[in-house]
């Protein structure tokens, strides 16, 4: 996938098999009551080991009273800790610090924390990149395959506590494989989001069927693409108009670094109908409007079939 920002840097998503040799990118979003919300601060992100026993409260203080309860401890963070990932200046999430076209996937800026949209945060797990570990400055430490927590450090709201968000994550030995003819897929697309209410804001939802079609090609890699294989997703989006001549809403280029693909390559692009929307594009968002993916599996590019989507008084 492409980091969503305007750099066209390519990493690869928690979810989508990723391995000490790529740019791996981990991503959360936090929500309070059905909406997406940001923290006032995130303080780091730890990378640590899953242990072979214990569960992830083996990394935090809990010592009753403590000034520090449920955060993770230095002793933890020094002894076990592959990576720290810290925001550039402040903590506070409104710190230009925090903005996504920070990341230039280069060393100097791999250690960030970045805002994607309200909400959604993520970092990059980057083989030659270096964090503050403890006392003293180390290079990335995640070097083999197995499971590993993504810890966040957060405050909510002002008056709230330091709290931890703890997540998981795996990393892979089995990106790399070989057959002995080229692999060829078939997908079919199909947009479930098909109506919506002027005024609404919702995420137009996008759920992909691939399977590997060569008849020679073992079971256990057709499997390895039943999931997690697209990358480079765009949205064309037209609306109808008079004469059947169709205006163009929003192109390919537009949409590259707001759609997301999760693990199960389902395509998702959030459409606001409101003022500023979609009706500062067309004069009126009402209407019927053609609804296109784009995207790359293997290096071949697919574009799928027009789907229809109503917007309605």
């Amino acid at each position: 996938m492409i980091f969503p920002n305007s750099q066209n840097i390519t990493v690869t998503g928690r979810h989508n098999r990723p391995s000490t040799l790529n740019k791996s990118y981990l991503e959360v979003y936090f929500t309070n009551n059905g909406v997406y919300v940001d923290p006032v601060s995130i303080s780091s992100v730890h990378v640590l080991p899953v242990p072979s026993v214990s569960a992830a409260d083996s990394y935090l203080d809990l010592s009753a009273g403590s000034s520090t309860f449920g955060l993770v401890t230095s002793g933890s963070e020094q002894t076990y800790g592959l990576f720290v990932f810290r925001p550039s200046g402040t903590d506070a999430t409104t710190d230009p610090g925090f903005g996504k076209e920070n990341y230039t996937g280069t060393d100097a800026t791999a250690s960030g924390i970045f805002k994607i949209s309200t909400g959604r945060y993520g970092v990059v797990l980057q083989p030659d990149a270096s964090s503050f570990v403890g006392s003293s400055t180390t290079k990335n430490l995640l070097s083999a395959v197995g499971d590993y927590f993504d810890v966040w450090t957060v405050k909510m709201t002002a008056s709230s506590d330091w709290k931890t968000v703890i997540n998981c994550f795996s990393m892979f030995q089995d990106t790399y494989i070989s057959v002995t003819e080229p692999i060829r897929v078939a997908v079919k697309t199909r947009l479930t989001t098909k109506r919506l209410e002027n005024g609404e804001i919702r995420d137009l939802v996008i759920p992909s069927d691939i399977r590997v079609i060569n008849e020679n090609i073992p079971e256990d890699i057709r499997n390895l693409f039943s999931h997690g294989v697209i990358d480079n997703a765009s949205i064309k989006i037209q609306k109808k108009q008079e004469r059947e001549s169709w205006l163009d809403v929003s192109g390919f280029a537009d949409t590259s670094s707001l759609v997301s693909v999760n693990s199960t390559d389902t395509i998702r692009f959030s459409v606001d109908t409101t003022s500023g929307g979609f009706t500062s594009l067309t004069g009126g968002a009402p209407g019927i409007y053609s609804v296109q993916t784009k995207f790359t599996i293997l290096n071949e590019v697919f574009y799928s079939e027009k789907l229809t989507l109503q917007i309605v008084p």
